[in-house]
């Protein structure tokens, strides 16, 4: 499933079902309530909060097929939870997920010089903002690796995996995401502050190397600068007005009209501009272009989320988030933690950023990269005792 993800479309789907197919089977005695603790039932809330709006919706339309699909992400990390691999493998799967992900940038990148694609792109991940996220969060894995890994005298296993972090952050830089380039940043820097327990030394390199990047970056104008320079221009037509900002303002019109269930997930498209026109004048106010704009998604985990499932989904799906960062934090590695624990919590720490800092700009938890996080969170979780709160839950 994990080679499959970014490149081929119906064996990640048909690897996964199987996986989660096997694991119940064989993993029954866990399905029983008096076993259940907190977090499981938060994630029970997550599997079903997508039907639970869907019978709600005013305008059907495809909320029953979206909650399907998105039920597959919190059952993903609830199997995930209770796995039992060993090092040896959770390793294998995270080179896996690098090596796959760099099969998957060969044919994007091949696709974009020679033409058949206007922007870099992961065949099975699609556009090319989901295709950055993907990007980030194996950026954010192979810089874990870069930092945990016992070197000793293997000079060359050092260098490979610096060269595969450059790769990535340059792969990200190409894609031209703002919001990835941004929590790629933060990443790094997060990484080497968190690092300064065992060196200073990351910290220093890092941030040199965020600040060469940053400066090569405006130098050349690469496609994100020029568009967000494009974008703020005094004399530009935008008016300092970003699309999503034309997005979120819909969101927000969507949400206010459906408060409580949303419209209901992958049903954001329904809002379109009659309906819109529709909703503004029962607020006496005029459809305008200049502030809103129709489209398929909200272009943020939470503006779409608020707008496709309401207070409701808003609440489940962030409630889980925030339990797992305070899963993170009260299970912050020590100094002399083993290096697979190491590798796995800053893993987990860096995705949780691309979801909620690249979240701001695009629909993290979507499909692939959704799938992708939910791996590197459970593999963690899977590593950790329940704390005393659900213990006593």
């Amino acid at each position: 499933m994990i080679l499959a993800l970014p490149s081929l479309e119906a064996p990640k789907t048909i690897f996964l079902l199987l996986f989660i197919t096997l694991f119940l089977f064989t993993h029954r005695n866990i399905l029983s309530f008096k076993k259940l603790v907190l977090s499981d039932y938060l994630l029970i809330a997550w599997m079903l909060i997508g039907f639970v709006v869907a019978g709600f919706v005013e305008i059907p339309h495809k909320e029953w097929t979206g909650a399907s699909n998105a039920m597959l992400i919190p059952l993903f990390l609830f199997c995930l939870k209770y796995s039992q691999f060993n090092n040896k493998e959770i390793s294998l799967f995270l080179i896996i997920v690098i090596i796959s992900t760099l099969l998957a940038s060969v044919e994007g990148l091949w696709k974009l010089y020679n033409h058949q694609k206007v922007f870099l792109e992961l065949n099975s991940v699609g556009h090319v903002n989901h295709s950055s996220v993907y990007l980030c969060i194996t950026f954010a894995i192979a810089l874990a690796f870069t930092l945990t890994q016992d070197y000793s005298n293997r000079w060359f296993t050092r260098l490979l995996l610096i060269a595969i972090v450059i790769i990535f952050s340059s792969l990200i830089i190409i894609s031209g995401s703002r919001g990835s380039a941004l929590a790629m940043g933060i990443i790094a820097i997060s990484y080497g502050l968190i690092w300064t327990k065992r060196s200073k030394k990351p910290l220093l390199i890092l941030l040199l190397a965020a600040l060469f990047v940053n400066g090569g970056v405006y130098i050349k104008k690469v496609s994100m600068v020029e568009e967000t320079l494009s974008k703020t221009a005094p004399n530009n037509s935008f008016n300092s007005l970003d699309v999503r900002v034309k997005i979120w303002n819909s969101a927000l019109l969507i949400w206010r009209h459906n408060p409580i269930f949303g419209l209901g997930i992958k049903n954001f498209n329904q809002a379109t501009r009659e309906r819109q026109a529709n909703w503004l004048a029962e607020e006496n106010k005029t459809y305008t272009d200049k502030i809103y704009h129709p489209s398929s998604h909200a272009h943020s985990l939470y503006f779409n989320t608020l707008a496709e499932q309401g207070l409701t989904g808003f609440s489940v799906i962030f409630i889980n988030l925030f339990y797992i960062c305070y899963l993170l934090y009260r299970h912050t590695p020590k100094r002399d933690a083993p290096p697979i624990y190491w590798l796995l919590w800053l893993s987990a720490t860096g995705v949780m950023q691309v979801i909620l800092i690249n979240g701001i700009f695009n629909t993290t938890l979507h499909h692939e990269h959704g799938l992708l996080s939910v791996l590197i969170i459970g593999l963690w979780w899977s590593r950790i005792k329940e704390p005393l709160i659900e213990q006593h839950g």
